[in-house]
C-alpha cells in the first residue's frame, strides 16, 4: 500500500520557534511509519520554508544552517490539489543560467505543529485551505478565535458561557494615556489581576499584578509582544481541565477530561 505523505509543519516566526521543534520531533517520532511517509517543514525564524531529512534530528535546528547538505528551500504550490513543496534550482549544462522551479516533494496531508503567532492562529490553516490540503487542528475559524483571547472571550459571552471578568486594551491606548488604563482596569476588577498579551501562548509574557505599580509593568511586558493586552481577575484554587475533540459537524468524539496535577 502506498505511504500517506504527511508534512509536519514547525518551527516559525514566533517566539515560540524552540517550543514547536520539540514538539514536532516527538509527533515525527511517534507517526506510524508503515501507514505514513513524514516529510518535515521547517520554517525558520525569518519565515523561510525548508524541507529535508536531516529536518528531524535536533542536532541540525540547534545552529540550523540553511545552506547545509539535504536541506531545501521550498515555496508551497497554492494551486488547489497540487500539494507540491517547489524548489528553485540553477540550470545546468554547457549555456547554463537562470533558474528553474522543480518539485521538492509533494504531501498528501499536514499536520500543523507550529506555536503562536503565525501558524497556531489561523494563518497556515488559511494557506492549507488554498492548497485543498487536508490538515489536523482545528480549522481557520477556530484557531483563529482559539487564539485570540479577547475574541475568544467576546464569542464565550455571546454564546452565554460564564467568563472571568476582563478588560482589554490596546498599545495606543496606553501610550496615549496610561493612568486611564490603570483606572478603567481597577474600575473593573479586583487585585489580584493576571495581565497577557492577547495572541500568545506558553505563559510567554503572562504576569500577576497586585497592585497599580505592578499593573503598568506587566502591561509593558504585555505590550512588548503584542499590540493587544487583556487583564482578567484572578481567582482563587483554579483547576485546569485538558479535553480534545475529534470530527465535524454531528460526527465529533471529545477525549476523556484531563486535569493535570
Amino acid at each position: 500500500m502506498e505511504k500517506i505523505r504527511l508534512a509536519v509543519i514547525f518551527g516559525g516566526r514566533a517566539c515560540e520557534h524552540d517550543v514547536s521543534i520539540v514538539s514536532a520531533l516527538q509527533c515525527m517520532d511517534a507517526v506510524n511509519a508503515e501507514e505514513y511517509e513524514v516529510i518535515p517543514v521547517y520554517i525558520a525564524r525569518d519565515g523561510a520554508w525548508y524541507t529535508g531529512a536531516p529536518l528531524r534530528k535536533l542536532e541540525t535546528l540547534r545552529k540550523f544552517d540553511p545552506g547545509m547538505a539535504g536541506v531545501t528551500r521550498v515555496y508551497p504550490d497554492v494551486t488547489a490539489g497540487s500539494g507540491a513543496l517547489l524548489a528553485v534550482e540553477k540550470k545546468k549544462g554547457l549555456f547554463g543560467g537562470g533558474d528553474e522551479l522543480t518539485v521538492a516533494a509533494r504531501i498528501d496531508v499536514a499536520m500543523p505543529v507550529l506555536h503562536g503567532m503565525n501558524g497556531e492562529d489561523g494563518t497556515v490553516q488559511g494557506l492549507l485551505e488554498l492548497m485543498n490540503v487536508p490538515y489536523t487542528s482545528a480549522g481557520l475559524v477556530g484557531s483563529s478565535v482559539g487564539m485570540d483571547k479577547i475574541a475568544m472571550k467576546q464569542l464565550f459571552r455571546g454564546c452565554g458561557f460564564p467568563i472571568i471578568d476582563y478588560v482589554w486594551l490596546t498599545r495606543d491606548e496606553w501610550e496615549q494615556d496610561a493612568v486611564s488604563v490603570v483606572r478603567r482596569v481597577e474600575e473593573n476588577l479586583r487585585y489580584p489581576v493576571y495581565v497577557k498579551p492577547a495572541n500568545l501562548g506558553s505563559s510567554i509574557g503572562i504576569t500577576r499584578a497586585k497592585d497599580a505599580k505592578a499593573l503598568g509593568k506587566a502591561i509593558e511586558v504585555a505590550l512588548s509582544y503584542d499590540r493587544r493586552v487583556i487583564v482578567e481577575t484572578g481567582i482563587e484554587n483554579p483547576v485546569e481541565v485538558n479535553c480534545s475533540v475529534l470530527g465535524f459537524d454531528k460526527d465529533v468524539t471529545p477525549s476523556v477530561c484531563e486535569m493535570p496535577t
